[in-house]
């Protein structure tokens, strides 16, 4: 956990201020290049993997804009099938639940911004938005295995998981994000 909270701050804390160009557009880059990254080339565990992964689309939710949120949303997913291996034997399944993951994922997202927007408050966003990802995965995921008769396994990753992975990386962004004020506020 320690390694992955260490991970999650190198990455909200990239000091870009020594860029020539926008600090936007690289810091932008760097995020979806680790959203790409992450799942090809960690395969296991799938709860640092996922908890890494929700925390990058919570800080891409939270830090640009409305067109710069499409890629988050299906980056992860693609590189997970083209890993092959994230999910064992039931990769090739997750061919078919990609539309509804990347639905999960602009759940996740736009329902982020929508709350921190409506002033709800940050860790109630975060949480809300967690199960609202995690409901609605499962919901679709669970009318998907029982359609085309896939393993029921299936429901168990894209639901207790998927809250799991997504409250994880919610505490790790509010820890970051916690420290980073704290930085601020002192000058350091």
């Amino acid at each position: 956990m320690n390694r992955l909270i260490t991970i999650c701050s190198r990455i909200y804390f990239l000091d870009l201020t020594r860029i020539s160009f926008s600090t936007t557009i690289f810091r932008y880059g760097v995020v979806n290049v680790a959203l790409f990254l992450t799942p090809l080339v960690f395969d296991q565990p799938q709860i640092i993997v996922g908890s890494l992964v929700n925390f990058l689309l919570i800080y891409i939710a939270l830090n640009f804009r409305k067109a710069q949120l499409l890629p988050a949303i299906f980056l992860p997913s693609i590189a997970a099938v083209l890993r092959g291996s994230l999910l064992g034997s039931l990769t090739p399944s997750l061919l078919v639940l990609m539309p509804f993951i990347w639905i999960a994922n602009a759940v996740l997202i736009g329902s982020i911004r929508a709350l921190v927007f409506k002033n709800i408050g940050l860790k109630g966003s975060l949480f809300i938005s967690a199960l609202l990802k995690s409901i609605a995965l499962l919901l679709m995921a669970f009318i998907v295995v029982k359609a085309l008769n896939l393993n029921e396994a299936l429901l168990v990753a894209m639901g207790p998981i998927q809250l799991l992975t997504a409250s994880i990386g919610s505490v790790i962004y509010l820890i970051v994000h916690k420290a980073e004020k704290g930085i601020i506020a002192t000058g350091k």
